[in-house]
């Protein structure tokens, strides 16, 4: 904890303090948690920055210490944001949800709480965290240490299950987005309009910034690139899925191994429009390869002529709530992305109001040369789209 309030009701942020100070306040001064109003002491070592701590059998519920990690993010994000002319309290309170974010900023007549969430943390206490601040009407942005942060490469994170559900999306119109930010190299990383492969990575527009360099409503600037360049990475994803065998697949990869092999179908030259990427692949519980696959084969091929419900209703078991992304504000059918893209690739026709007729053949190809040299066509097609 770094802010406490002494005797005469005095809020000392204890980092911001030279050590000189600090260390003279702390024979001074009772000082008092915020929170609970129990009193807390001042520790002041070598290792850590200055901050508050609790008695040891406080209860509390911000007894918990934090690491220096977090506690160096916390007060270098503050001291960034009061840099721009912001009015922002650290650690402030909130008694009506009894939540207490790192940082509450004021911003254009709206309050924004920001998260530096450096451990990891169950889904449904994001939930909770973040409908409380919302039923204050207040938006929360989640900033995840980069500590958490692991680069497969340039363009690419891998991400855990759980970090899924720290995407942001504003708005319609604007990118998802992943939030990062590393106390120890002083930058932010921001990852915008991610592709989830199924193999727990991510593929998006991924920048760094120094903190110096970066203000506030820089974090939302749309990146200005092409999909090109992530539609190459996804060639490559594609042509990993064709070749190689997951060596600890999980019990849905191994019962969908055993679905395609009874229809007769191999992953090597499965037709090259099941495995294409979709934005909102984050609300399917299964891969992309998966969940397209079924659809292409079990519903598209069989019936040819097929509606939008029909297509929600056959892959409903396989989809995410919409709860589960409270930090997405817009509405979004994966099924229904996947449809427009195959609208676009002319393998499907709209003949009436969310009611698609099959356009083009389905079936294997020959080899898996052949298979790569599709893979290639179509997602050169798939990058101007």
């Amino acid at each position: 904890m770094l802010k406490a309030i002494s005797k005469d009701g005095q809020i000392i942020i204890l980092p911001l303090l030279s050590r000189d100070v600090a260390l003279s306040l702390k024979s001074k001064h009772p000082f008092y948690c915020p929170c609970c109003k129990e009193r807390v002491n001042i520790r002041i070592g070598d290792k850590r920055i200055a901050h508050f701590a609790h008695q040891r059998k406080s209860a509390c519920a911000f007894s918990q210490g934090e690491g220096e990690y977090h506690e160096q993010g916390k007060i270098d994000l503050y001291d960034w944001l009061l840099a721009q002319g912001y009015y922002v309290e650290l650690e402030k309170y909130l008694p009506q949800i009894k939540q207490r974010p790192d940082l509450l900023l004021f911003h254009n007549n709206k309050k924004i709480a920001i998260e530096f969430q450096c451990a990891s943390i169950p889904i449904k206490q994001l939930i909770s965290r973040t409908a409380g601040y919302q039923k204050l009407g207040i938006i929360p942005i989640w900033v995840l240490g980069g500590n958490r942060m692991r680069r497969r490469n340039h363009q690419q994170l891998y991400l855990t299950p759980t970090e899924h559900h720290f995407i942001h999306q504003f708005k319609a119109n604007l990118p998802t987005y992943f939030f990062y930010y590393c106390p120890n190299s002083k930058k932010f990383a921001i990852n915008q309009n991610s592709w989830l492969n199924g193999r727990r990575t991510a593929i998006g527009n991924l920048s760094f910034h120094p903190i110096s360099q970066l203000k506030f409503v820089d974090l939302f600037k749309i990146a200005n690139k092409t999909s090109e360049e992530r539609a190459t990475l996804w060639l490559v994803e594609k042509k990993q899925f064709r070749l190689y065998n997951s060596s600890h697949p999980s019990s849905s990869e191994k019962q969908w191994r055993q679905w395609l092999y009874l229809h007769r179908y191999h992953p090597t030259t499965l037709p090259s429009i099941i495995h294409l990427p979709v934005v909102s692949q984050w609300k399917m519980m299964i891969a992309p390869w998966n969940w397209q696959s079924r659809l292409c084969i079990d519903l598209l091929l069989k019936k040819k002529r097929v509606t939008f419900y029909e297509c929600q209703q056959f892959l409903t078991r396989y989809m995410i709530p919409d709860y589960k992304f409270p930090l997405v504000y817009a509405k979004h059918h994966p099924i229904k992305e996947y449809l427009n893209i195959l609208l676009q690739l002319q393998y499907i026709q709209e003949i009436s109001h969310d009611t698609f007729q099959l356009q083009m053949d389905l079936t294997s190809y020959e080899s898996l040369d052949k298979a790569l040299e599709q893979d290639k066509l179509i997602m050169k097609q798939f990058a101007i789209l």
